[in-house]
């Protein structure tokens, strides 16, 4: 399930940092219920030795426009969020409709509008486009026992396979079973100097890739990215994807 949330700022202008995805994610938070909130946040849904949120947001659109190093919006923004798990949907759109009003980045803004979009015809290979960046990374010790985080980029061999790992591991909490199907992901309209995306949170980097992309694999591996995110850190506002036609 996937919704688009039109925000307003109250006081005619929103300001966001260039770097907004940890408060948006606070945002989100925020507006779940305190059960759900607390749930998600300290323990999420466990798969060996990791906790999953099963939830996806989008970039913010449109980009505004950029003053001071901060983006300044003077109408309104959207937001895409996304969840597989029907009641992290249903507790988000009942709030969002009965409160309305929130604090976003310190400012008040009001909901305008909630939509809900309808999932498009999943096929065994489909053309996507990011919403927001995917990441996919691997963490290693390196020779003085210090953890190390490389970050894959399209090309690399490990970016794709390690896609259809994380996609198998959303699959097996979704539905308590493994999955046997495969999931490829290809770039197609992908350059690193245009398409890298540096994120900091909480003073660290994070490094996804934006672009056109060939999704091939298991129809319902290729369903759960769509809903949950494709790669890591999807609560963090990376790994949403939405279809799209080459002209």
């Amino acid at each position: 399930m996937r919704i688009k949330i039109q925000i307003l700022p109250k006081n005619n202008t929103l300001i966001l940092p260039l770097h907004y995805r940890y408060g948006m994610e606070a945002f989100f938070y925020n507006i779940f219920s305190q059960e759900l909130s607390n749930k998600l946040h300290e323990v999420g849904f466990l798969y060996e030795k990791r906790h999953f949120k099963l939830f996806v947001f989008s970039n913010v659109s449109p980009r505004g426009r950029i003053e001071d190093k901060k983006l300044v919006f003077h109408d309104y923004i959207n937001i895409y969020f996304s969840s597989p798990v029907k009641n992290i949907l249903i507790d988000e759109i009942n709030n969002l409709i009965m409160k309305r009003e929130f604090i976003l980045f310190h400012q008040p803004v009001v909901v305008g509008a909630v939509q809900n979009i309808k999932d498009p015809v999943f096929s065994p290979e489909m053309t996507i486009k990011t919403l927001s960046p995917i990441v996919v990374y691997s963490t290693f010790k390196d020779a003085r026992d210090m953890s190390k985080t490389y970050y894959y980029s399209p090309h690399e061999r490990g970016f794709s396979r390690l896609i259809e790992k994380n996609a198998k591991k959303k699959y097996k909490l979704l539905y308590n079973k493994d999955s046997e199907g495969k999931l490829y992901i290809t770039p197609l309209r992908f350059s690193k100097s245009k398409n890298e995306v540096v994120t900091y949170i909480k003073n660290t980097i994070i490094k996804g890739y934006t672009g056109v992309y060939r999704l091939s694999g298991d129809v319902e591996l290729i369903k759960t990215t769509y809903h949950a995110g494709l790669g890591s850190k999807n609560p963090s506002g990376f790994g949403m994807w939405g279809e799209y036609e080459l002209l």
